[in-house]
C-alpha cells in the first residue's frame, strides 16, 4: 500500500473520479469530504466527511476540486495549514490561488473527462512557493488516471478549453445520428460506428498524424467525404467552430475575475 497522505475537498464527480483511481493503484490514506452522500465515499474507499478542516488535517497533499465559483467562498472557511494545495478550478490562476490561501506553495491542475476512465491527460503548472519533492508528488498522483504534462501559467486557459473537446465532439455527431437513421441504420449501429471511428482518430493522433492526413486517408477527390467537407466549408462550420473557441475563452477569462 501507498503512504502518501491525500485529501480532496469537493468529492463531486471529478474528485469522485480521482479518488477511485487513487484507490485502485493502492493509495490507502485517502480522505475526502462533501455535504452529501458520505455513505457512497466511503464505498469507495476513502475516509469520508462532511469537515474539510478534517481532511486538510489528515493529508500532506491537498486537492481542492470545486467548481471556480464556490472555490473562493469554500477557500474562506477553511484553516490553511502548511501543506501542497492543487486546485483544480478552471480560471482561476496561480495569483489567485495565492491571494486566497496565503501560500505560494500551491499548484494549478486542469485534467479532463477521461479522468472517470483512468485516462486523463492532466496538464499542470507548480506555483512558486513548489519543490521537486512536490512535482513529483502531483505527477503520482494523477498519473493514477492517466498521464500528466507540465504546464505553463499562460498555456492552462489552452489546456482548459481543450478539456471541452468531449462535449463539442459529441454535439457535433449529434445530427449525423439522424442522416444515418435517415438510411435504416438502427441507433445501436450508429453509436457503434461513432464510438469506432473515435478510438481510430485517437490512435492514428496518438501515433503522429495530422489532422489533415488523417483527413486524406479517408476522403479520396471528389468522393462523399470530400462532398461533405466542401459543403461545410460553403457554410462556414469550421470558422464558426473558431467562433466557438473565441466564446469559451472569454467566458473563462470572466470566471476568473470572479
Amino acid at each position: 500500500m501507498i503512504k502518501m497522505k491525500i485529501g480532496i475537498i469537493g468529492v463531486g464527480n471529478m474528485g469522485n473520479a480521482l479518488a477511485k483511481s487513487l484507490v485502485k493503484s493502492g493509495y490507502n490514506n485517502v480522505w475526502g469530504s462533501n455535504i452529501t452522500n458520505l455513505d457512497k465515499l466511503k464505498e469507495l474507499g476513502i475516509n469520508a466527511t462532511s469537515n474539510n478542516d478534517e481532511v486538510i488535517q489528515n493529508s500532506d497533499y491537498i486537492i481542492i476540486s470545486v467548481k471556480p465559483q464556490i472555490f473562493p467562498e469554500v477557500i474562506k472557511n477553511i484553516v490553511v495549514k502548511e501543506r501542497l494545495y492543487i486546485s483544480m478550478a478552471a480560471g482561476i490562476t496561480l495569483q489567485t490561488l495565492y491571494q486566497l490561501l496565503g501560500t505560494k506553495r500551491v499548484a494549478r491542475v486542469m485534467p479532463n473527462i477521461g479522468l472517470q476512465f483512468s485516462d486523463s491527460t492532466t496538464a499542470y503548472v507548480m506555483g512558486e512557493g513548489c519543490n521537486n519533492d512536490d512535482d513529483q508528488a502531483l505527477v503520482k498522483i494523477f498519473n493514477t488516471a492517466g498521464i500528466s504534462i507540465k504546464s505553463t501559467e499562460d498555456q492552462m486557459v489552452g489546456f482548459t478549453y481543450a478539456g471541452c473537446a468531449p462535449g463539442l465532439i459529441a454535439r457535433a455527431l449529434e445530427p449525423d445520428v439522424n442522416t444515418m437513421q435517415n438510411q435504416h441504420m438502427t441507433y445501436d449501429q450508429i453509436i457503434k460506428t461513432q464510438a469506432s471511428s473515435l478510438r481510430t482518430i485517437a490512435k492514428l493522433l496518438d501515433a503522429g498524424f495530422t489532422h489533415e492526413e488523417i483527413y486524406k486517408m479517408v476522403a479520396s477527390p471528389k468522393g462523399i467525404t470530400e462532398a461533405a467537407y466542401l459543403k461545410n466549408l460553403e457554410l462556414g462550420t469550421y470558422d464558426n467552430i473558431k467562433q466557438g473557441g473565441i466564446a469559451a475563452l472569454k467566458r473563462n477569462d470572466e470566471l476568473a475575475k470572479k
